[in-house]
């Protein structure tokens, strides 16, 4: 069985808050180790790798499955097994963008993000997130004008 499909079965069978907070909390110690070593290429074969980072192989993948939307080139985790060599690229700017997307504050307020980007590229992050996420009404009042183009108001235009 492929490790990618052995962390979707662990998950599925997993209803208790132990098994998700032991897993968020490995997961920010990784964060916080990678981002204080500035760790932004990560290769090696993945059995070493969770070992250097001393969690089992199948947290390592839900990890991997975590962060796969924030590396140059994402990984095709169902065909991963232990004995897979993986080379990461982490695009940091996409990793913070995806910590908000995930809600995960524990992640993107990390001290360690103030020695990987500036202030300002943070803050251009966190300002693209929101644009990103605000709802932007498309209802036409009746007195503005047709969006058809017409020039006329949309109650005499379209509306009618």
């Amino acid at each position: 069985m492929k490790i990618y499909n052995e962390w979707t079965d662990k998950i599925s069978k997993q209803d208790g808050q132990d098994f998700f907070g032991d897993y968020l909390e490995a997961e920010k110690v990784m964060y916080t180790t990678i981002l204080a070593e500035n760790m932004n290429k990560i290769t090696g074969v993945i059995s070493n790798i969770a070992e250097q980072f001393s969690i089992d192989v199948i947290t390592f993948t839900g990890f991997l499955d975590g962060i796969n939307s924030s590396i140059k080139e994402p990984l095709l985790l169902e065909e991963l097994t232990e004995d897979s060599n993986i080379t990461m690229e982490i695009d940091y700017e996409k990793l913070l963008y995806n910590m908000y997307v995930a809600k995960a504050n524990w992640l993107y307020t990390l001290p360690e993000w103030d020695n990987i980007l500036t202030v300002e590229k943070m803050q251009s992050v966190k300002k693209q997130y929101n644009v990103d996420h605000t709802a932007i009404s498309q209802k036409v009042g009746r007195n503005d004008p047709c969006p058809c183009g017409s020039g006329k108001k949309y109650k005499k235009c379209c509306g009618k």
